[in-house]
Order: C-alpha cells, then sequence, then structure tokens
C-alpha cells in the first residue's frame, strides 16, 4: 500500500501520451483501487471480479482521439474535456449501476493534460470532475462531484509542463431512480513540474473527505465534465488537457 501523494514522474506522463499503450492502460487500471485510511488517500491491490457492461472485468470505455483546445482567461469552473476539437463527450450509460447489483462497481477516469504559468502571477489550478445528469452540461458545470480538490494548488511556470490524475468512482448506496444514490470518489492528481511542492493533491467525492456523494442518479444518462478553475484570468496562466480514459471496474 502506498501514499497517493507519491507523483508519477515527467517521463512517465509524457510517455503515456506520446506512445498511448491502452493495454497497459486497462492492466494498471485493473491492479489498483483508491481508500480513505486513517486521514490519507492511499492505492491498494485490486482483487478482480464481477463483469462490466460487455462482461469483462475491466474496460476501455471511452479514450479521446484529438487532443483538446487550450484554455486560458478564466477564473470560475470550465469543462477543459468540450467538443471544440471533435471529441464527442463521455456518457456513462444509464444503469450502468444496476440497482440490486452494482453495490461496489466502480468507474475509473485517467487524465494527463499540460499547464503553464506567467512569472509575474504563477496560476492556481483547481480540479473538479463532475457527472451530470444531461446529455449538455451546463456552463459552468453543476452535476454531483465525483472527485475534487478540498483546496487550490499552485502551478509553476515551467512551460508546457506535464499532470496527470487518476481517481476511481464507487457506487456505495443504491438509492431510488431521481439524485438519491451515494458514490465515493477517491485519487488524486500530480505533476513534478507543474505544481509546487508537494507536486500532488488529493481528489475526493464532493470535492471533500471522506470523498461522498449522496446526489447521484443511476437511471439516466450522465455526461462527465473535467472541470478547471484558475486564481488568475491571464492568457500566459493556461490549461490543456490531452489524454482522457474512462474505465468500467468491476
Amino acid at each position: 500500500m502506498r501514499d497517493i501523494i507519491t507523483a508519477r514522474t515527467e517521463r512517465d506522463i509524457e510517455r503515456a501520451i506520446t506512445h498511448p499503450d491502452l493495454d497497459f492502460e486497462v492492466w494498471r487500471a485493473g491492479r489498483t483501487r483508491f481508500v480513505f485510511d486513517e486521514g490519507r488517500v492511499r492505492e491498494v491491490p485490486r482483487i478482480a471480479g464481477g463483469s462490466g457492461i460487455t462482461g469483462a472485468w475491466v474496460e476501455l470505455m471511452y479514450s479521446n482521439k484529438f487532443a483538446y483546445t487550450a484554455k486560458n482567461t478564466f477564473t470560475t469552473e470550465f469543462n477543459i474535456a468540450d467538443t471544440a476539437t471533435g471529441n464527442p463527450v463521455f456518457t456513462l450509460p444509464a444503469e450502468f449501476f444496476l440497482p440490486s447489483y452494482a453495490a461496489g462497481k466502480a468507474v475509473r477516469v485517467v487524465t494527463r493534460g499540460v499547464q503553464l504559468g506567467t512569472g509575474s502571477t504563477p496560476p492556481t489550478w483547481l480540479w473538479t470532475y463532475r457527472f451530470n445528469p444531461t446529455l449538455t452540461p451546463a456552463v459552468p458545470p453543476t452535476g454531483p462531484i465525483i472527485a475534487g480538490g478540498p483546496a487550490a494548488i499552485t502551478g509553476t511556470t515551467t512551460t508546457n509542463s506535464l499532470w496527470e490524475s487518476t481517481f476511481d468512482v464507487q457506487l456505495t448506496v443504491e438509492g431510488a431512480a431521481g439524485n438519491n444514490s451515494t458514490l465515493r470518489g477517491l485519487g488524486s492528481v500530480s505533476s513534478t513540474r507543474g505544481l509546487v511542492s508537494p507536486f500532488a493533491m488529493d481528489l475526493y467525492g464532493g470535492a471533500a473527505s471522506p470523498g461522498t456523494v449522496a446526489s447521484f442518479d443511476w437511471s439516466v444518462a450522465n455526461t462527465l465534465t473535467v472541470g478547471i478553475t484558475c486564481g488568475t484570468s491571464l492568457a500566459a496562466n493556461q490549461m490543456t488537457l490531452l489524454q482522457l480514459l474512462v474505465f468500467g471496474l468491476n
């Protein structure tokens, strides 16, 4: 078991983007899971079991074809996984979390991108991932936060420094159709050159420990948004999403 605060190296993240290996990503997604233990998000081995919607216990459900458009000059939550470059928004199918069956079933989300900032006013970044119970998410997004930072973290002035986030979203309480079910989201975002010490931050469902959000509707399709909030609106404070992978687990 290891603390999630341990960041992957710049070389690891860069190779994952420039030489995508989806077989490896599926293998990696199926090996570990996230738990909240003694006030920390930790990664522990996963035991295979159950099935995904196609009959596999771990499956790749989404992989973007194009890099997303760079975003800057914003201070409210902005979806950096929009459709401007031709990528469709990932949509979790209705009843992916089947009632009476899906307690403990999970979705893993992996994102990788680059950030840059200006020396005069370094950016502060806040990551906010949501499942929106609508095919066209609001601007800014308003759906349940499945993973988010409890506070913003400061970026560096290094040009195009890579970052990576990974988190799991589990169904923990099966409620009636409507916003009545509970999810638990746990994971982290890290960058060895793009963020200042400690170079990483925990991500929680509801953007707060212990990571639960009690307003999920399993009966409808839910679109995924990758929200970023910047502390200072400057053209030089820029964020770009390069890779978005979504897996079904268990």
